[in-house]
């Protein structure tokens, strides 16, 4: 401390510039004592050179034991062997985080795989049972429908008193319009029967043939009744 306190500012400032390493930290001190993070070195004059693991004022090891950013064949031995082990750990730990046991995933994916297929076979079963049922549920509705508008169509028909054949032509959904449908159809059909009765009514008789013609021939001609009587 006395030593530091004679220095001056430019003196201890270079002090505290030469005694920073790179990549550990060279503490500024006097008599050159600098304090890394991981060990202490020593330089002359108060010029201290400190480094992580080495001295050399070049570190770039960290607590894994091996350089980042470095590729594993640049690396040495030691921190290949750091550099996998601590790779292996991290992959345990993931696998654990999956609920797997480290050396037994393999049998373990398989189990979940297998798991997971038969999941997939009873979400399909009851699908099926679900579409099925739905398919059922609409076929009914469907038949449902169907008898609610024959009665609507029959009902009206019956009460316009219109013959059986004659029910198709309604095609009406609703109560009200087979009503007046019905109507028209019934009308219409009367007054084609009173057009045909009447049509009927003067026509004239058919001709008589054989022995009746010629009986009904001399009634015209001398206004007698014919003997038809045969002796």
């Amino acid at each position: 401390m006395l030593k530091r306190s004679r220095m001056t500012g430019s003196r201890w400032a270079r002090v505290m510039r030469d005694g920073n390493g790179d990549g550990g930290t060279g503490g500024g001190g006097g008599g050159g004592g600098g304090q890394s993070g991981g060990t202490t070195g020593t330089g002359a004059g108060g010029d201290g050179a400190g480094n992580q693991g080495n001295g050399s004022g070049a570190g770039t090891t960290d607590d894994r034991g091996y350089p980042a950013n470095t590729p594993v064949a640049e690396m040495s031995a030691g921190q290949q062997a750091a550099y996998w082990k601590f790779h292996s750990r991290k992959h345990e730990d993931q696998l654990k985080g999956l609920g797997l046991t480290p050396g037994k995933e393999s049998d373990e994916l398989k189990d979940l795989r297998a798991a997971r297929e038969e999941l997939e076979k009873k979400r399909n079963a009851e699908l099926s049972d679900v579409e099925r049922l739905t398919k059922e549920r609409d076929d009914l509705a469907a038949k449902a429908q169907t008898l609610e508008l024959n009665k609507v169509r029959t009902d009206a028909a019956a009460e316009a008193k219109l013959p059986a054949d004659l029910w198709e032509f309604i095609t009406a959904t609703d109560a009200a319009t087979a009503k007046q449908q019905a109507e028209k159809l019934a009308e219409r059909l009367k007054s084609t029967s009173q057009t045909s009765g009447f049509d009927q009514g003067h026509r004239p008789a058919p001709p008589a043939k054989g022995r009746d013609a010629g009986l009904a021939e001399a009634q015209r001609r001398f206004k007698k009744p014919a003997n038809t009587t045969q002796t």
